[in-house]
């Protein structure tokens, strides 16, 4: 029903009927399980969804138990969250449902936020749940409000901050944060998203019923790829909606109702996220199955014996430097060039001085190469930092420090980097980069300066 993945790219799938956790490793393979049957700690009746923090430990959506269980990586028992209240040793409360703080009826899914606090979709109560990370009740959603001392009793709704029901599904179901930190919620049952700020306040709403583009039939689940993208799975729509930031439509994988089990149709699709890789992954949950989506663009191919051709693209790489301000030589941070006669097709990207600079080497004979400075004296050493180029289809490159534009130029020919070689941290021989290189990605499209602030100020998901 829903997947997740830790700081090392494996993968854990809740195996709802079969009452655990299964891990797999990056490329599928299976590792291990946790999890048996029965109402006691690191016990479920029914897994809905997972989610794992940068230590590794795990927060499981244990259903008809009513609660949330967190286990260490090796499936040790460490906290339980249900009941009305919390509990870190010895036997468990009876299992059961209700509506007070910390009492759940039904919960769907669990995210953790940047600050480790935890967030649970209680669906048959028609709000959302906020815990601090030792359990603590922090907040509820529903209702058209948001409270922190006692819970309202539950009412469901088609107002702003309602959730609704229909025919007994219910909502709130999949959550997912965007990078500004805002809460997504799936309305199952309003055939909407519904967006809020990390206080709980309603900002907006999206969707309607239907099978139309931007339309749901019981949207389930939601997931946030890194250029800020919607991603929905249509529950009784048999298919995954693709929307921009502002919920304009962008596509579709399978077609709305056409249930099927050949790849990439869909009985019921339900979990989603996305892998170290930027693959979309899709709980497909009458076809028993997960589901692997690689991004709708080009392969590069980086190997000696191949090139990758891009006549548009943009490197981004977040870096932590060990420098203190103009120093000497040249660190470089990202080179491909290949050498041809007098002609050098490639892009560096490098510190000198005070300065970072991009040299691009156009694919046209005699053009000459483009270059970019800007300033970068003001960085601090040990710090995250964020640089990015961009090239486009007018032979425009542009250079983005922390987010921000600071400087473009018109190449005096056709832009179209092609790598034999491609190093990241050096160039190969003596020009290392004198910083850590946390992060190198290279895309086949020019990112606009929207999506560059987006990617700087991402928050990561988890």
């Amino acid at each position: 029903m829903d997947i997740a993945k830790d700081s090392y790219g494996n993968l854990y799938v809740t195996n709802f009927l079969n009452n655990r956790v299964d891990k797999f490793d990056p490329n599928g393979n299976f590792m291990t399980s946790f999890g048996t049957s029965g109402t006691g700690n690191g016990q479920f009746n029914q897994v809905t969804s997972v989610a794992v923090d940068p230590q590794g430990n795990l927060y499981v959506l244990d259903y008809l138990n009513a609660r949330v269980q967190k286990l260490d990586p090796n499936g040790n028992f460490l906290m339980g969250i249900g009941e009305g209240t919390v509990w870190t040793s010895g036997p468990p409360p009876t299992p059961a449902a209700g509506s007070a703080d910390s009492w759940f009826n039904t919960p769907h899914y669990i995210k953790l936020d940047r600050s480790g606090n935890i967030w649970v979709s209680d669906a048959s109560s028609f709000r959302i749940q906020e815990f601090a990370p030792n359990g603590t009740f922090m907040r509820g959603i529903g209702n058209g409000t948001t409270w922190t001392g006692a819970a309202p009793a539950p009412a469901t709704g088609s107002a702003n901050g309602y959730f609704g029901s229909i025919a007994g599904i219910s909502s709130p179901t999949g959550l997912a944060f965007d990078s500004q930190g805002n809460l997504w919620a799936c309305d199952r049952g309003n055939n909407r998203l519904q967006k809020f700020d990390n206080n709980g306040n309603f900002l907006a709403a999206y969707g309607s019923g239907g099978t139309g583009n931007g339309q749901f039939n019981f949207v389930e689940a939601i997931a946030i790829d890194g250029a800020g993208n919607l991603w929905a799975s249509d529950y009784y729509g048999h298919r995954i909606e693709k929307f921009d930031p502002s919920f304009n439509y962008l596509g579709q994988i399978s077609s709305a109702g056409a249930t099927g089990s050949a790849p990439g149709t869909f009985n019921i699709p339900r979990g989603l996220n996305f892998d170290s890789y930027g693959n979309l992954l899709a709980a497909d949950w009458n076809n028993h199955r997960v589901q692997r989506f690689a991004p709708a663009s080009n392969v590069l191919n980086y190997n000696s014996g191949g090139h990758f051709n891009l006549p548009t693209g943009t490197v981004e790489e977040w870096i932590r430097p060990s420098w203190y301000g103009t120093t000497s030589g040249t660190y470089r941070f990202f080179q491909v060039f290949i050498a041809s006669g007098s002609v050098g097709d490639g892009l560096s990207i490098y510190k000198v001085g005070s300065n970072v600079q991009a040299d691009f080497w156009p694919h046209t004979t005699g053009a000459g190469a483009t270059s970019l400075v800007a300033d970068m004296s003001s960085w601090t050493p040990y710090t995250d930092h964020h640089v990015a180029v961009t090239w486009d289809s007018s032979n425009k490159v542009s250079l983005y420090l922390d987010g921000g534009l600071m400087a473009t130029k018109v190449a005096g020919g056709q832009i179209q980097v092609l790598a034999s070689t491609l190093s990241v941290g050096s160039d190969g021989s003596n020009l290392q980069a004198n910083a850590i290189i946390e992060s190198c990605r290279v895309y086949d499209y020019a990112k606009s300066l929207t999506e560059i602030r987006r990617d700087y100020g991402m928050v990561e998901q988890y």
